[in-house]
């Protein structure tokens, strides 16, 4: 038996199971039906309202992470150049970085605010490992 054949069938199968109990088991608000998703994904791509969302994403992010990058290089050198600041800092930068990246976000889906989440999540990648490898130097 081929098994490519069969392959698509538990996908099937599942969207199935969650598009009947998504209503009379589950509340849709929290399990939304599969065919109301695929039917918001249809009008977003019509009224051309996806492709705007997406720009809007991609500038930010793109924006933040320039000046994420320029921060946390920026930071990370200046720790590189003086190995006893970047040691007594060192514990609370684990700290800092430790922190789940959504819980650092902004509130608000403004567009500034996604610019600052992308900002605050680059910058603190950039600055763990500039520290790293300019200590490893």
């Amino acid at each position: 038996m081929n098994s490519s054949r069969w392959s698509g069938h538990p996908a099937a199968a599942l969207l199935g199971v969650w598009e009947g109990l998504s209503g009379p088991i589950f509340d849709p608000f929290w399990l939304s039906r599969p065919s109301d998703v695929v039917l918001f994904l249809w009008k977003s791509i019509l009224f051309g309202q996806l492709i705007s969302d997406l720009s809007i994403t991609f500038q930010a992010t793109a924006i933040g992470y320039v000046f994420g990058a320029i921060l946390g290089l920026a930071f990370g050198l200046a720790l590189a150049q003086s190995e006893t600041v970047a040691l007594v800092l060192k514990p609370f930068i684990l700290v800092i970085y430790g922190i789940p990246r959504i819980a650092l976000a902004s509130q608000g889906i403004g567009y500034e605010k996604r610019i600052t989440r992308a900002r605050r999540m680059y910058y603190k990648v950039w600055r763990r490992n500039k520290l790293r490898t300019g200590l490893a130097v």
